[in-house]
């Protein structure tokens, strides 16, 4: 009885030690963003080991921290690692992101060509915790790359054209960005948020 007692301690503490990898979905290539884990328990400031065998990111300064700077490299997808060496079980969990072209730059005379003609967008109301965005010109031909940022430094990604976000009093949105693609030209709009607007929207 013992035995089947001790093995279902540790078996539930297997099954309920688990970490989390927080940080934004998608990365352009060259752009830099901080990732860390939480969740992780009682484990000490030098006992990470971050991974990743390829080359779409490349990861800058120490990878024995609880947090690490990630840096677009290559586009496509990217699945990186931490292990965990914690004083009760080791943990690993991973992260799966998306590293995308950066917005593409045209010369002075290639500007009036690749101009589009979305300046906003704006708001919608679907539910008490949702809120869908839309471009003020939205068109089928163009492709879209939504971006929400929340206060608790967590990023959603939408490539939808009208997406929806959560936003709740725990959970608030400090700034939505949307890129917007037609064939090689690219836009990006962003609109920040004071700390009150979603309580009176």
């Amino acid at each position: 009885m013992k035995k089947f007692l001790l093995f279902f301690a540790v078996w539930n503490g297997i099954l309920s030690a688990q970490c989390t990898i927080t940080g934004a979905e998608a990365i352009e290539v060259g752009e830099k963003q901080i990732y860390k884990v939480t969740g992780q328990g009682d484990v000490c400031a030098d006992c990470f080991e971050w991974i990743y065998p390829d080359q779409k990111i490349i990861f800058e300064g120490e990878t024995n921290k609880s947090e690490i700077k990630v840096k677009g490299s290559v586009p496509g997808d990217a699945v990186f690692s931490v292990k965990i060496n914690s004083k009760n079980i080791p943990l690993k969990c991973s992260k799966q992101i998306k590293v995308i072209e950066p917005a593409t730059k045209f010369r002075a005379g290639d500007i009036e060509k690749c101009e589009i003609p979305v300046t906003d967008f704006k708001e919608i109301k679907v539910g008490d915790k949702k809120v869908a965005f839309e471009a003020e010109t939205a068109d089928e031909n163009y492709t879209y790359l939504w971006t929400a940022f929340y206060r608790d430094g967590t990023q959603k990604t939408s490539t939808d054209r009208k997406p929806q976000f959560e936003v709740t009093n725990d959970h608030v949105i400090d700034k939505v960005e949307v890129q917007v693609t037609l064939k090689t030209c690219t836009k990006k709009i962003s609109k920040s948020y004071h700390s009150n607007f979603w309580y009176f929207f």
